[in-house]
């Protein structure tokens, strides 16, 4: 599949409403069982190298499961087992760890580590993914404020003189804003090319509130933007979560 179709393919649980919205608690629960040997009972892990899901924001769980099973994302436990869900599934799952309460760690941080943790978070912008209080935005990130300490994953005594390599998205190549000259390396693959020009999405957008997050309607932008990159497909009337014929579209592109 291609970079352009995985992405249409992961919008389509987004366009549905969400995970939770068109799923099954109660059937999540009755397929959990293989997923709590691992992450805990109720998703609360008791094995220091697995996270916890419960209480995670359920499109983050929907998208991380389908990457898992489209090969984006790669581990030697999840790949195969996420190879065997559903979209069903994967809401009902999703519907069922988000409805869960996440339980406080048993870690009780020093003063000094709690005090110093606010200023860390803002200066290396662990907020801008993770949210504010770190609990996790919807369908980008994982709840971490309640995980384990991550003193095995970064080094604290560094001098923080570290790297990060972006790679970005070829559809960049054709944006009018400026980019820094620093070298972008861009994703391998064919140039994606926009759809539509700016002109085209500020007419269809007309009337929206852009001042601020959460003003959008909601529904009238899923339309909006489902009517922009699906090429005439009917939206769909029911968020039923099943397949709704964007894997075939992005197999066109194969």
């Amino acid at each position: 599949m291609s970079v352009r179709g995985a992405w249409v393919v992961a919008a389509a649980f987004a366009l549905a409403g969400g995970a939770a919205s068109a799923a099954d608690i109660a059937a999540g629960k009755q397929k959990a069982a293989l997923c709590e040997a691992c992450h805990g009972p109720e998703g609360n892990s008791v094995i220091p190298a697995n996270p916890s899901i419960a209480g995670q924001p359920a499109q983050f769980i929907t998208n991380a499961l389908y990457f898992f099973k489209a090969g984006s994302r790669k581990d030697p436990q999840m790949s195969p087992i996420a190879s065997t869900l559903s979209n069903a599934d994967m809401n009902d799952l999703a519907a069922y760890f988000s409805s869960l309460k996440l339980a406080p760690p048993k870690h009780k941080a020093s003063a000094e580590s709690a005090a110093a943790g606010p200023e860390l978070a803002n200066k290396f912008m662990c907020t801008q993914c993770h949210g504010p209080a770190l609990l996790g935005t919807q369908h980008i990130n994982l709840n971490t404020a309640y995980q384990r300490p991550m003193s095995d994953v970064f080094d604290i005594t560094s001098s923080g003189a570290w790297n990060y390599n972006a790679i970005a998205s070829t559809i960049l190549k054709t944006t009018s804003l400026a980019l820094a000259d620093t070298g972008i390396k861009f994703a391998d693959g064919p140039d994606i090319l926009p759809r539509h020009d700016a002109a085209y999405w500020a007419k269809a957008t007309r009337g929206f509130d852009f001042s601020a997050e959460d003003r959008v309607p909601v529904d009238l932008m899923n339309e909006v933007m489902w009517e922009g990159v699906m090429d005439g497909t009917p939206y769909p009337t029911r968020r039923s979560g099943a397949k709704l014929g964007i894997v075939a579209a992005s197999e066109k592109e194969d």
